[in-house]
């Protein structure tokens, strides 16, 4: 038996120990988050040291699952415009074996702007842009734009570029089918840009029904998109399906098990119809994904989380773990420390990633960061080859507006 039957076998013994039939009433607020709410509720913060996989982690995005309606009632303003800025220095030198040393000093300003507009209860448009510029480049994006629209009491849409996050994995997600813009393992906890699509969502308690068409890049057609969430005794299930314009058609199922110490997340994905140079499309191709995150706390003194997460990725045929440890405040302090280990075990390339930041003041904060590549030239922690990075980022000013 292969890896692939181990995951599946385990996640089919903690959905049999888990699904039991829910009778008491869950507020779905507090399960998949309110509208005000940021990535931060998905993924932590840089100084959260709370629960890393907190209630709504199968929300779909930023508490995009809530009852619009009563939220624009109580929003003070109609029309919002709001955001971020951000001025910082950043200087590092690099030594890999395919670069050699390299250094780069860089002063940056950047930041995200938001317009929000909410005429009446059923109607809502939101758009958001980042921005940065240093001293030899600049550059904005467009990260959503879209229009929420309330039809009557129980259905609710949303057109235009959206941040769609399906998946319960952390630094791994192949259940995530729909979104362009993947995960970073390296730095999961990065904003993401959204997609264009178009979402029909139906809530029924606390369960969830959603519909998505998706434009597809060199085709007239959608791909079409199915998601069901359903709570089962606090343990969250999802099972979705996608169907594409090229034949390629998926299905997932995530299933989420959140405990007073450890949290349990597990993902397992189907593909047919996936054409590579190692598939051909009459091929069943499965990756599939096992998860946990720990996190406590004593007194003032330890702040400390978790997180550790195998990924077997059968449609590139590799293999991966990863493991993050984070303290924070240490010893009621103003430093955090953060432990980060990424390997690729097939082709044996590894990124082991240690930072450590300390905070002044609510605009002064220092991180110095070191990493190592190790691997071949090419193999996939380590493109440059093996060697070492070193870096100081200092921000200077950080506010919100």
């Amino acid at each position: 038996m292969n890896k692939q039957h181990y995951i599946v076998a385990a996640l089919a013994l903690t959905l049999s120990s888990g699904v039991v039939a829910n009778d008491n009433g869950v507020d779905e607020d507090s399960l998949f988050g309110s509208d005000e709410a940021s990535e931060e509720l998905m993924f932590g913060s840089e100084d959260d040291v709370g629960d890393l996989f907190a209630d709504g982690l199968l929300s779909e995005s930023e508490g995009e699952e809530i009852d619009l309606s009563v939220e624009f009632l109580q929003g003070e303003e109609a029309y919002a415009l709001n955001g971020d800025f951000t001025l910082a220095g950043t200087t590092t030198r690099n030594d890999y074996l395919a670069t050699g040393k390299t250094t780069s000093d860089v002063i940056n300003a950047s930041g995200t702007v938001t317009m929000d507009a909410r005429p009446s209860a059923s109607l809502r448009a939101l758009l958001k842009a980042d921005y940065s510029v240093d001293q030899d480049t600049s550059d904005t994006s467009l990260r959503e734009a879209f229009v929420d629209w309330t039809i009557g009491e129980s259905w609710y849409t949303r057109t235009g570029k959206q941040v769609m996050h399906w998946g319960v994995g952390y630094f791994y997600s192949p259940a995530d089918l729909i979104n362009s813009d993947s995960i970073d393992a390296a730095d999961p906890e990065a904003d993401r840009k959204g997609t264009e699509a178009v979402k029909l969502h139906y809530p029924t308690g606390n369960d969830n029904y959603y519909a998505y068409l998706v434009p597809q890049t060199g085709s007239s057609n959608n791909a079409v998109g199915l998601k069901g969430e359903w709570l089962i005794d606090q343990n969250e299930l999802t099972m979705a399906t996608v169907s594409r314009p090229s034949g390629h058609n998926s299905l997932a199922m995530t299933y989420y098990v959140p405990s007073s110490e450890v949290d349990f997340f597990a993902e397992y994905v189907m593909h047919q119809g996936l054409v590579s140079s190692l598939h051909n499309s009459s091929d069943w191709v499965s990756q599939a994904t096992l998860g946990a995150s720990y996190a406590f706390s004593e007194d003032d003194d330890y702040a400390i989380s978790m997180r550790a997460q195998y990924y077997d990725d059968g449609v590139a045929e590799n293999q991966y773990t990863a493991v993050n440890l984070r303290w924070a405040s240490i010893y009621q302090s103003d430093y955090t420390l953060s432990l980060t280990s990424l390997n690729n075990t097939t082709d044996d390339s590894t990124l082991n990633k240690a930072s450590l930041s300390y905070r002044y003041s609510d605009d002064v904060k220092a991180t110095f960061t070191y990493s190592n590549d190790d691997g071949d030239i090419g193999d996939e922690y380590s493109r440059a080859g093996a060697g070492d990075s070193v870096s100081l980022k200092v921000t200077f000013w950080q506010r919100e507006y």
